[in-house]
């Protein structure tokens, strides 16, 4: 029995420790991506590191001291009762997991707000004016403006989706934390 709950925690901690690093993979790319000081980053890595190994802390002792007050306490050994301890074990890093994306999520958001804030302006920006030249341009077909207003509608257009294609890039690496989970 002990051999396999040794296992079983042997495989959440792997999971947790995949997890991460993808998280910490996605760090590194927004701030090669922004260019970050090296001072900044170090502060940002800091605090990220904190926050991984106090939710890891609390999580360890007491899911192994439940399993072994568990086996010490009854003589027979129950298999339902242990697998009811598997499971329970798994929620528990499920959550700690789900804690730990929103955790992430918190410190990149709060560090990188502006640069996170423009992006959704941007995109916001390019949603509207799509739409307004989706509608300008229905009238100016019916009325038929010059083609000077067109053109310039079109280039702003262009122009927005060119910024926007630039920094989409960052918004796919922070939504990919969504998929590891």
């Amino acid at each position: 029995m002990y051999q396999l709950w040794t296992r079983i925690v042997q495989n959440e901690e792997n999971k947790y420790i995949l997890s991460v690093r993808k998280m910490f993979e996605v760090f590194n790319f927004i701030v090669n991506y922004y260019s970050v000081h090296y001072s900044k980053e170090e502060e940002i890595m800091n605090e990220l590191r904190t926050t991984f190994t106090d939710l890891y802390r609390n999580v360890t002792p007491n899911m192994n001291d439940l399993f072994i007050r568990w086996i010490t306490d009854n003589d027979v050994l129950n298999h339902g009762e242990f697998a009811l301890l598997v499971d329970g074990n798994r929620y528990v890093w499920r959550n700690l997991l789900k804690h730990l994306e929103i955790a992430f999520k918190e410190i990149i958001t709060k560090h990188f707000r502006y640069q996170l804030r423009s992006f959704e302006l941007e995109r916001n920006l390019i949603v509207c004016e799509e739409k307004s030249n989706k509608s300008d341009n229905i009238n100016l077909e019916k009325n038929k403006k010059n083609e000077y207003e067109m053109h310039m509608l079109t280039f702003s257009c262009w122009q927005t989706k060119k910024e926007n294609n630039q920094k989409k890039v960052i918004v796919k690496a922070y939504n990919n934390l969504q998929i590891l989970f």
